[in-house]
């Protein structure tokens, strides 16, 4: 069905191609048809409109967002989806974020430079609404992986994502990932999360528990490092100074790190 949408301006792009010498009246009018058809596909509410006239549904966001590789249009269309779903939070207890809304264009640039072609299975730890794991499928993840805390956020995103839970694409657990046998975070490829917790200390606990199960190949990204200093303590490696994003791989038995999509290199993370 995404054919329907991509297809207008293709059409256009080859038809302005083939007219070799259009008389003006004829010229003003291609023009003007064919950035008409751009300013609706620019535009977040024309392209809404238009997809919800053509009954375009999540699983059809997904096949689509796989065919096309600009990630200003994917970033569209997983948010045209992900507004649409019934699935705001609140708060979901003292000690723990509710609503996290990390920008989905950010998520989208950082998570698809870091993927690489093993990466199969994608986990969000302290899933939430679900919509990141949404996002990962719409990657070109095989499957996606979700941990919850909360009875209500984990039963709001398995809505959302019904159709993709039954046919074994998504997965969606309740548990406390402080407690959960640490094996679970074994099965990721890229595992993910966004500080579900305000504590520090138990933050610093919690990555340490998912890179002492990271498996060989397996990337591992937190984009609030804000307790940088607590995570050296309980790791015992250099961790930078850095507040924003910060990436883990275990390669060779070793772990590197990145932080800047600037410098592809991934760096030795050296022990204190």
């Amino acid at each position: 069905m995404f054919k329907k949408i991509v297809a207008p301006i293709l059409f256009l792009g080859f038809f302005l191609m083939a007219c070799e010498k259009p008389s003006k009246s004829e010229k003003v009018n291609e023009d003007e048809v064919f950035f008409n058809a751009l300013k609706t596909y620019a535009s977040d509410t024309r392209l809404y409109k238009r997809l919800d006239a053509v009954g375009f549904n999540a699983q059809d966001v997904v096949s689509f967002c796989n065919e096309v590789s600009d990630l200003g249009i994917k970033a569209k269309f997983v948010k045209y989806v992900t507004t649409r779903a019934k699935n705001q939070l609140e708060e979901a207890k003292k000690g723990f974020w509710g609503s996290i809304r990390y920008n989905m264009d950010s998520f989208l640039g950082v998570v698809s430079m870091l993927k690489e072609r093993q990466h199969k299975t994608f986990m969000d730890i302290g899933s939430g609404n679900g919509e990141k794991l949404y996002a990962a499928l719409c990657l070109g993840f095989e499957n996606v992986k979700g941990l919850e805390y909360s009875k209500e956020s984990k039963e709001l995103s398995e809505a959302f994502l019904k159709d993709f839970i039954s046919n074994k694409k998504a997965e969606i657990i309740q548990g406390d990932a402080l407690e959960i046998d640490g094996q679970y975070f074994a099965q990721a490829d890229f595992a993910y999360m966004y500080s579900p917790m305000k504590d520090n200390e138990a933050m610093a606990t919690l990555f340490k528990r998912v890179m002492d199960n990271m498996k060989e190949g397996a990337v591992f990204l937190e984009v609030r490092n804000v307790y940088y200093k607590q995570l050296r303590e309980k790791i015992g490696y250099q961790v930078p100074q850095h507040k924003g994003w910060f990436a883990v791989k275990k390669e060779g038995g070793k772990f590197f790190y990145r932080t800047s999509l600037e410098n592809e290199e991934w760096n030795e993370l050296e022990k204190i």
